[in-house]
Parts: C-alpha cells; structure tokens; sequence
C-alpha cells in the first residue's frame, strides 16, 4: 500500500493507534530490528500527507523524544525500551512533525499541560520532552549532526511565541545550553534564534 492508501487509511485511526503505527516505523522495539531510510521515508510521508492531525503530531513527538532509561534500570523491561534511537534519520522524521505543528500568526499559545489549541500547536508537555531530549542528544557524537541543529532551530523559528512563554522557560534554557553544544552549519543559527527568544 502507498503512502496515499496507508495515509486515507490512518485519517480513520484513533489519534493513540496512529501514533502507535508511526512510533513503530520509526523507533526500534525489543522484537524489531534496525529502523532504516524506508521506516523514517513512509513516516515522513504519512506527516506531509496531513493525514494526522495536531493531537496525533503532538503526541508522536513526545513519544519520539522520550529519553531512553538509564542503563542501570533494573526490573520488567530494562533494557528493553521502545525509545526512539535519534539518527539523521529519525530527525528527518521529527523536523516533519515540528513543521507540522507550526502555528499560524495570531494562535494562542497553548497553555501548560493542555495539548495543542484548535489545529494546530505543540504543547509545552511535548517541548520540554525535545528540549530535555535535545540537550542529552548534543552532549553526543549528533552534536555534529546538520539535522540535530536543524531541529533546534526549527523548534526556536517555528514555535517562539511557545518557547516565549512562561511555562516554557526550563525549555528555552535547555535548548540554549544544547545549541551551544551543537558544531554543525546550522548551530549558530540555531543560536541566534533562541537567543532572540530570550531577549
């Protein structure tokens, strides 16, 4: 089935099961294997297709950018986590889902704990999933990553009156202090758009 079909098919889907599907394609589970270009290039496409709408984006954010457990968890399930390994790959992925959301000139911001208003927004739950995600991420070798930095500034120009807001304030230091980390192309950039943020 194309995108097309798999995309008419999830605009019926519950928000929880479509994000189960997408959060599958893109993230490696316990019985699974390696995620590949192809995972990342249907989910991608699903999230151009405006297939899902704004809860199911918000929520597939956070479950992407839900930090994996330590590794010395002990109990049920350590070491089993169905977190998404980020890679140039699933970034792709994510930088879809942040464009997605980006809020039209003149909607109000969301308000802490509540997902997105109307159509469209990133809730300040699923921000400061990224931002804590995003810091951990660029203490590691994605510091170098184009597609990391990418993120950081798409999250900055695309969601500042969001990251303005008082609710989100831990956010914009986390992603201030991950931005400074970053040795890409596109860190400065992303540098300057969140420090303009903060001014």
């Amino acid at each position: 089935v194309g995108s097309g079909g798999v995309g008419a098919l999830m605009c019926g889907m519950p928000v929880l099961s479509a994000c189960v599907c997408l959060s599958a394609c893109v993230c490696v589970c316990p019985l699974g294997g390696q995620v590949n270009s192809a995972h990342c290039e249907l989910a991608t496409r699903l999230i151009k297709s405006k297939a899902l709408d704004a809860k199911a984006l918000d929520s597939l954010l956070n479950s992407l950018a839900e930090l994996p457990p330590h590794p010395s968890a002990v109990g049920p399930g350590a070491g089993e986590s169905a977190s998404c390994v980020w890679s140039d790959l699933t970034l792709a992925v994510m930088a879809g889902a942040v464009a997605g959301l980006a809020m039209p000139a003149g909607l109000a911001v969301p308000k802490a704990g509540l997902g997105p208003v109307g159509e469209a927004g990133l809730s300040a739950g699923t921000m400061a999933a990224l931002a804590e995600r995003l810091e951990a991420a660029a203490d590691g070798p994605l510091r170098a990553s184009t597609k990391l930095a990418t993120l950081a500034h798409s999250l900055a120009t695309k969601h500042a009156k969001l990251l303005a807001s008082p609710d989100c304030a831990p956010s914009l230091a986390a992603l201030r202090a991950a931005a400074a980390k970053l040795e890409s192309m596109m860190a400065k950039p992303a540098v300057t758009a969140l420090s303009r943020i903060a001014a």
